[in-house]
């Protein structure tokens, strides 16, 4: 939550007409509370790139090859997809694992404000939390959230979206047209292997586009002889440690420590995980005994603040 604020079945359909003849059938998400999930300040915090606002309370984006439209109102959160390749309660799972909804964001939020006795830390997340509710980490395809974080380094939200964008529209596959609008997938790591990095730097990625090429090529052969030909999500189901996890990734060009933590946290499940950005340094340097103005983020300390939001927040701190 830290390094985010720092930086039932599908039911009631309704039939919508937006992008000359397509027909968007909405269903529910079966999530009432935006306590529990606040589409607004989840899909643009920070953590993925691919959405859009359309209209106060709904977004458009990708997700794997279909085109998904979400809505939030007062009566819950309602979604619509394209091509409707799949059942209404398939893609009613698929978003119920991306979202994460099989955990309780208002318990956690209540655990995370220490009690009766809370710490300094506590508090603050206290007072953040009144302003910020329904912010969730989500859980996203790995290779996208790779390069989605390569692309991050000295960067801005709204630079990232468009890297990412860039990515689609030049090597995705092509899904649709919606209100003027074309949508493209995500490229796949074999499509990304073969791009030539001299295109990329004229897109606009400079020093990134050969750690984007690079990398590419790294997975191509890692994926050669992984659990079903992806390397990066079968580190889901490895029982390594977050270090031994990190480790693995920072073999990867152009993965750093808080790229790995960032990839880890956001599409493999190491919920525990805080990437160190300046925000939460500014927050470790406030809250955490032994550092000053003149501390420097060593690797030590970046352990150490990790150890410290576990131990204030737990096994969820990210």
């Amino acid at each position: 939550f830290f390094f985010v604020y720092c930086h039932g079945t599908a039911v009631t359909t309704c039939i919508t007409v937006f992008g000359g003849d397509m027909v968007w059938e909405w269903h529910s998400l079966g999530v009432t509370s935006r306590e529990e999930l606040d589409l607004n300040s989840t899909l643009t915090c920070g953590q993925s790139f691919r959405w859009k606002a359309v209209n106060t309370g709904e977004f458009i984006g990708v997700l794997g090859l279909f085109i998904v439209r979400l809505r939030q109102d007062d009566e819950g959160i309602f979604f619509a997809y394209h091509p409707c390749t799949v059942s209404k309660e398939e893609m009613f799972r698929l978003l119920h694992d991306y979202f994460q909804l099989d955990v309780s964001l208002t318990r956690l939020y209540e655990h995370w404000k220490g009690g009766p006795s809370p710490t300094a830390i506590q508090e603050e997340f206290t007072a953040a939390s009144a302003c910020i509710k329904g912010l969730r980490i989500l859980r996203q395809p790995p290779e996208e959230c790779l390069f989605s974080f390569v692309c991050s380094q000295n960067n801005n939200i709204k630079r990232i979206a468009g890297m990412i964008e860039k990515l689609a529209t030049n090597y995705g596959h092509f899904i649709a047209k919606v209100d003027n609008t074309k949508h493209y997938s995500f490229p796949s790591v074999a499509t990304l292997a073969r791009a030539k990095e001299q295109k990329l730097r004229d897109l606009g990625f400079g020093y990134r586009a050969k750690y984007i090429t690079a990398a590419a090529r790294e997975l191509v052969a890692r994926n050669s002889t992984a659990p079903e030909g992806n390397w990066l999500l079968s580190l889901r189901s490895e029982s390594r440690t977050n270090s031994e996890l990190i480790n693995e990734l920072t073999k990867l060009t152009g993965v750093g420590r808080k790229v790995a933590d960032c990839v880890a946290l956001f599409s493999l499940d190491r919920t525990s995980l805080v990437p160190v950005d300046t925000h939460v340094w500014q927050m470790a340097l406030r809250f955490m005994d032994g550092l000053d103005d003149k501390s420097t983020l060593t690797a030590k300390r970046y352990d150490s603040i990790y150890n410290f939001f576990v131990s204030s927040f737990g096994p969820y701190c990210g």
